[in-house]
């Protein structure tokens, strides 16, 4: 197993502004990077820096089964494969050998959730965002509310998901209510916001963004896999879980005996 190579061509460092203007800055900031210039001919034929996020550090929350590995750093092309992103402004890679695992490309601080085997037959953390029962939890900042308690506002990065994590909510409120009425549901979000909400989702917990996913093949469609992703995020399988265990329970007082009333004649107190 090995994680991903970056290969930024025409560059001689790898800077947050750098970072930007590629479109790497959501994968890479705050990483530490082990970079190699590469002068010679890379994957898009040019000389430019090769770059591979380093492992290791603390975690939070449910970590990965164990820490990943690094791949060899440096071009070589019988040995790994390269793909262009759009607009050319970087190349990913990895090593043909070695499976990208989610333990190579799991973030220091993970947010908790539930694991979903995804079309790569790995289980990898997607992170809750909306908990039954009580609403969006990702992480917030504590402030003091107009009469001196404590509010949570949750942190500017996570906004943008935690609306899509209500907009899942409604949409999965409103299919079960069909459902429910013997209706078949509408389709209400189309494969490329499935795919977009996806991509944000995994992106929390994981070095990877929309071409990494590409990569990997993570997402097929005509599965259940993007479902599960989605349901994962409003936490749906502890609501399921929770139906199932109510149902189990009142299957099984259904089958207790019930004592007869005392003085009837299958009573067994005592005779009159």
């Amino acid at each position: 197993m090995a994680g991903f190579l970056y290969f930024l061509p025409g560059a001689a460092s790898a800077n947050a502004r750098i970072l930007q203007t590629a479109g790497l800055a959501d994968v890479l900031t705050g990483a530490t990077l082990d970079t190699r210039g590469v002068s010679g001919s890379g994957p898009s034929g040019s000389q430019g820096i090769m770059l591979a996020p380093k492992l290791g550090g603390s975690f939070f929350g449910p970590p990965p089964p164990s820490l990943g590995t690094m791949p060899k750093i440096g071009y070589f092309r019988e040995t790994q494969e390269w793909q262009e992103a759009p607009g050319g402004k970087y190349w990913l890679g990895r090593e043909t050998a070695e499976p990208v695992l989610p333990a190579d490309l799991a973030r220091n601080e993970m947010i908790g959730g539930h694991l979903v085997k995804l079309a790569d037959e790995k289980q990898w953390l997607i992170p809750v965002a909306r908990a039954f029962p009580h609403g969006i939890v990702l992480p917030q900042a504590l402030r003091l509310g107009p009469d001196g308690e404590l509010v949570g506002d949750t942190l500017p990065k996570y906004i943008g998901f935690s609306k899509r994590a209500e907009r899942l909510w409604d949409v999965w409120n409103a299919a079960m209510k069909e459902l429910e009425a013997g209706k078949t549901p509408e389709p209400q979000l189309d494969v490329q916001e499935q795919w977009d909400i996806t991509a944000e989702a995994l992106a929390i917990n994981y070095r990877i963004n929309a071409m990494g996913m590409s990569m990997l093949g993570l997402i097929n469609i005509g599965t259940p896999v993007l479902w599960k992703i989605l349901q994962a995020i409003i936490d749906v399988p502890t609501i399921l879980a929770e139906a199932a265990a109510m149902a189990d329970d009142g299957e099984k007082k259904k089958d207790e005996p019930v004592a007869p009333p005392e003085g009837s004649p299958t009573s067994s107190g005592p005779e009159a």
